[in-house]
C-alpha cells in the first residue's frame, strides 16, 4: 500500500480521469468527489482506478443520464457516477427539496452506474442545499448522506467497486440513521459538535495506485529536443 495526502490523491485522480479523455472541468469534479470518499474512509483509491480502466475513452455523452421525471436512465451504456453526479448537482435538487414519508415509494430512480458510491460527494452537496438526509439504496445496500458531511453506510459497501442495475435516491424523514455510524471508518468519529472528524491520509494499493499513475501520465507533455535543450539545466552551453 502506498500511503497519500489527501491533496496528492485528488490530484493523481484529475489527471487519471483528464487522461481517460475527459475534460478538465469533469476532471475537477472526479477530483473532488475522490477527496471526499478518501476523507470519509471509503474505498476511493479501488473505485476510481476501476471506474476509469471502465470508461476510457468514452463519450461522456454516453455515460450522461437521461431526464425522464423521476427515472434517470442511461442512454444505451451504464452511467458514469462523476457525470451523474454532476448532473444530479444541478437538476436533482427539485426532487429532494422536502423530506418525504419514509414509507413513500417516491425518490430518483437512475439506470445501470459503474462504481455508484463515487456518486455520494454530489449527494452530500445536494443534502446540504436542500437541508435533508439522502438515503441511496441498491443492491441490498443502504447509505445515507447528511447536510452536516456523515456518511451511514448501514448495510455494508458492496456496491462501491462494481455494475450497480439501478440506485434509488430519496429523502430521510428526520435525518433518522439510526445511532451508530457504521459506514465511516476507524478513524472517522464525531466530535463534540456531532460533526465527524476525517482521515487525513489516504492509502492506496499497488495495483491501485500504478493504474492511476498510467493515465495520469497521458496529460503530461512528451518531451522535445528542443524542451530538453532549453529546460532548467539542459542547455548545450553553459549560460553563466
Amino acid at each position: 500500500m502506498h500511503d497519500l495526502s489527501i491533496g496528492e490523491f485528488e490530484s493523481l485522480v484529475l489527471k487519471a480521469y483528464r487522461g481517460a479523455g475527459f475534460s478538465w472541468g469533469m476532471a475537477q469534479e472526479a477530483g473532488r468527489a475522490a477527496a471526499w470518499l478518501a476523507l470519509h474512509g471509503l474505498p476511493a483509491g479501488k473505485c476510481f482506478a476501476q471506474l476509469i480502466k471502465q470508461i476510457d475513452g468514452t463519450d461522456p455523452v454516453s455515460l450522461t443520464p437521461v431526464i425522464m421525471h423521476s427515472q434517470w436512465p442511461g442512454d444505451h451504456l451504464p452511467l458514469c457516477p462523476v457525470v451523474s453526479g454532476t448532473v444530479l448537482s444541478d437538476h436533482g435538487l427539485q426532487y429532494f427539496a422536502s423530506a418525504i414519508d419514509d414509507q413513500t415509494e417516491s425518490g430518483l430512480l437512475l439506470g445501470a452506474i459503474y462504481s455508484p458510491i463515487i456518486i455520494l460527494p454530489f449527494l452530500s452537496d445536494c443534502a446540504q442545499a436542500a437541508g435533508v438526509c439522502l438515503q441511496v439504496a441498491a443492491d441490498r445496500c443502504s447509505i445515507v448522506v447528511t447536510p452536516s458531511g456523515r456518511c451511514d453506510i448501514s448495510q455494508g459497501s458492496e456496491i462501491g467497486n462494481k455494475l450497480v442495475e439501478t440506485i434509488k435516491i430519496r429523502s430521510v424523514v428526520n435525518g433518522q440513521i439510526g445511532g451508530q455510524i457504521h459506514g465511516e471508518a476507524a478513524c472517522q468519529t464525531e466530535d463534540q459538535s456531532g460533526s465527524p472528524s476525517v482521515c487525513q491520509r489516504v492509502s492506496v494499493s499497488v495495483i491501485d495506485l500504478e493504474i492511476l499513475e498510467q493515465y495520469a501520465h497521458r496529460t503530461y507533455v512528451p518531451a522535445t529536443e528542443e524542451s530538453r535543450n532549453t529546460g532548467a539545466g539542459a542547455g548545450l552551453t553553459d549560460n553563466d
